[in-house]
């Protein structure tokens, strides 16, 4: 799920930097950071994307909490275990998983790549070069920053993911 959210993010993020430069100097954009190119983004999206992210988002919630729902007391314990970390904690989730929770995570993943493919279907050429465009900046921005500031940067993602996780 977190692999569809960031593809999410980044089709968004890609199809509606429509001023380029210009909106990096735009100090009404300044210091928007995710939650205004989202919105931003949004306003560039066809009433069908807009509607196919919006079935998805809904769908994507039914599904984590009917899996949540299958929890036994003791995988519950492994997700709220703070001393388990990252893979860890994945690790030690999934050797007690039962074959129909297994079965469950397969079947969310397979409407994961359902979407992702209907999302990419929906896209316009514009909005297609646009995400390209924006995937090799990122990459060229990522490819320029010193450790520090990877560091940095890797830091302020994972306080993101875990103040997500609080929702």
């Amino acid at each position: 799920m977190r692999n569809l959210g960031r593809f999410l993010g980044m089709v968004v993020i890609a199809l509606f930097i429509s001023a380029g430069s210009s909106f990096a100097q735009d100090p009404s954009t300044t210091g928007a950071g995710a939650a205004g190119v989202k919105e931003r983004a949004r306003k560039n999206m066809t009433e069908e994307q807009k509607e196919l992210i919006k079935k998805a988002q809904e769908e994507r919630k039914a599904a984590r909490e009917a899996f949540k729902a299958t929890l036994t007391e003791e995988q519950k314990a492994i997700l709220a275990d703070e001393n388990l970390k990252g893979e860890a904690k994945r690790d030690a989730l999934k050797a007690l998983l039962s074959d129909a929770q297994k079965a469950m995570l397969e079947s969310n993943q397979a409407a994961k790549n359902a979407f992702r493919e209907s999302m990419k279907g929906s896209l316009t050429q514009k909005q297609k070069m646009k995400m390209r465009e924006f995937q090799e900046k990122r990459k060229e921005r990522w490819e320029n920053l010193n450790d520090e500031q990877k560091a940095k940067v890797k830091e302020a993602m994972q306080k993101r993911k875990q103040k997500g996780k609080g929702n």
